[in-house]
């Protein structure tokens, strides 16, 4: 046989283990859940911020998001486990990106919290992340006042 023969093999070879392999990706261990929501802070949406769920109940595992214009995003890969969580919640006076253009070390001082001392040191509110069975995220609404 000649080396393209053996090469063709090889391939082809391969090629009939890719759909095994694909088909045979473990189960998220955790059973991660998708959330998504919107957080505002006196009626206005927070524009630049952070969620996290933190477990509350012996959750193996807990989820941070960016808030952007008052929405954030828990795909499924990246979500918290079934259960109960605190939810921590932080805002700040402007994005951490730079604007375009903008030299180092021009971008000025860096973000300030801008939500009140008793969001810093006591969680924002409790959520209870439930399992779903196909991609409907849980869906928080949380408004600080």
């Amino acid at each position: 046989m000649t080396d393209a023969g053996k090469r063709l093999r090889r391939i082809i070879a391969v090629a009939a283990l890719v759909p095994l392999a694909i088909g045979c990706s473990k189960p998220d261990p955790f059973a991660r859940q998708p959330v998504k929501g919107t957080i505002t802070w006196q009626g206005k949406p927070i524009q630049f911020g952070t969620v996290t769920f933190e477990p509350a109940g012996g959750q193996k595992t807990g989820a941070p998001a960016s808030i952007a214009d008052g929405a954030f995003s828990l795909g499924r890969d990246a979500g918290p486990s079934p259960g109960n969580y605190a939810v921590w919640v932080h805002a700040f006076d402007r994005g951490a990106d730079p604007p375009p253009g903008t030299a180092p070390g021009e971008e000025g001082p860096p973000p300030k919290e801008i939500l009140p001392e008793k969001y810093r040191t006591n969680a924002a509110g409790q959520f209870e992340v439930k399992q779903v069975k196909d991609d409907t995220p849980n869906e928080l609404k949380l408004d600080l006042p």
